[in-house]
């Protein structure tokens, strides 16, 4: 005779969720640690590591949802979105003399084109969602691949402990896109380096390209990437590799820069009058603009720059920093110190990081403009402090506590 079939108990409104969670995260996890498990689990009642999980989802919904409201920040209404809308209602790229800004580098604009073909601008503001979660990825599978799975763990914990890293992934700027192609850039670089394998030369190139139609700092990536290059063509006598990432980079940001030109007689506008002349901005705007950015920040002497970490570490608020990056960055600079010297990856990340810091100082100290460094700088700190962590015997094993992410 057939047994009878037991009917499976409904696992009610709770249950579900809590399957669909389970489902979800080892997808996740298969993804992210093919491998195998990054943490052993245990399949008894009482699962307080699957709890953690889902207490920490449901700690990230508020973050999830804020791009979910209207756009209300400044630079977002003036001219992103505006000139996004524009370019959706003219159906092509037109001049927009009566906004802030007539023409600028808009790789990311596109983004919000598209999104005001299909929807309306809570979509623009969650496409920058989605780039800081490929940013927050990018840094941890960095971290893995050059360092270990704890520093892929602390340095993504580090990276998104910065208010100014989740305002850029909130609302509807541009800096999101540059963090995210700046990071990309530096990650195809150092494979590279790693390898010698010309197709990570050509992903450098290709997203230096995209950093430098997104906005002007983004140039930074293939002037920075390029004469690192060109030293070690010269030094290993091959030298069109400088070549294979200018490029890319030419033909994707060019572009952009030729629009400017012909539009205005000036690549970089509104930059550089006194060299290219003035166009839709008199001196008397561009003045201003100049007046405004250097008034920004402690100057950009040689004290200032001797002092500048302190001042990163405890006042921020005078790099117009309403959103600040953690402080942690800074409390640790002298343990990346030494390790710069021990240790060669992390001397290469610090180096590309305080680099890019040089740059912004003698540039435009808004904090904000600071972002594309801090991912590499995050994850030369979570790499010096896994290794002290890892020097000291009897707290060895501290570091493989979740709570510490």
């Amino acid at each position: 005779t057939d047994e009878p079939t037991v009917a499976k108990a409904d696992p009610g409104p709770l249950g579900k969720i809590r399957d669909k969670f389970r489902a979800f995260r080892d997808d996740v996890l298969k993804h992210i640690s093919p491998s195998g498990p990054i943490v052993d689990i245990s399949d008894g009642d009482v699962n307080w590591f699957e709890a953690a999980q889902l207490v920490v989802a449901a700690l990230t919904v508020p973050l999830l949802a804020l791009p979910l409201y209207p756009p209300t920040a400044f630079d977002s209404t003036m001219y992103f979105l505006a000139s996004a809308k524009i370019y959706a209602h003219s159906h092509q790229l037109v001049l927009t003399p009566y906004l802030r800004l007539p023409l600028l580098t808009q790789l990311n604009e596109m983004l919000f084109v598209l999104a005001f073909l299909f929807s309306d601008d809570i979509t623009a503001q969650v496409i920058q969602m989605l780039m800081l979660f490929i940013v927050v990825v990018a840094v941890f599978a960095f971290s893995r691949r050059f360092f270990s799975k704890e520093t892929a763990w602390w340095s993504t914990a580090i990276l998104l402990a910065s208010p100014m890293v989740l305002f850029a992934g909130v609302f509807a700027y541009v800096d999101v896109s540059l963090l995210l192609f700046g990071t990309l850039a530096s990650y195809g670089f150092w494979n590279w380096l790693g390898s010698r394998e010309r197709v990570w030369l050509l992903l450098c190139g290709v997203f230096c390209g995209f950093a430098a139609g997104t906005k002007y700092p983004g140039l930074f990536f293939p002037l920075f990437f390029a004469l690192v290059a060109l030293y070690i063509a010269i030094r290993e006598r091959r030298y069109s590799t400088p070549l294979q990432i200018a490029a890319p980079t030419l033909a994707l940001a060019g572009p952009w820069y030729a629009r400017n030109f012909y539009h205005t007689a000036n690549p970089v506008f509104p930059f550089f009058p006194s060299v290219f002349g003035y166009t839709f901005w008199s001196a008397a705007d561009v003045d201003k603009l100049t007046a405004v950015m250097r008034g920004i920040g402690f100057g950009r002497g040689p004290r200032a720059l001797v002092l500048l970490p302190w001042h990163l570490a405890f006042r921020q608020d005078v790099f117009y920093g309403a959103f600040t990056l953690t402080k942690i960055l800074f409390f640790a600079l002298p343990l990346v110190v030494v390790f710069m010297i021990k240790d060669a990856r992390v001397r290469r990340l610090a180096g590309f990081a305080f680099t890019f810091t040089l740059f912004w100082f003698f540039s435009d100290q808004e904090l904000r403009y600071l972002l594309p460094a801090v991912p590499m700088l995050a994850v030369a700190t979570a790499a010096s402090l896994h290794m002290v962590v890892c020097a000291v015997p009897f707290v060895r094993n501290w570091w493989r506590h979740w709570l510490v992410t």
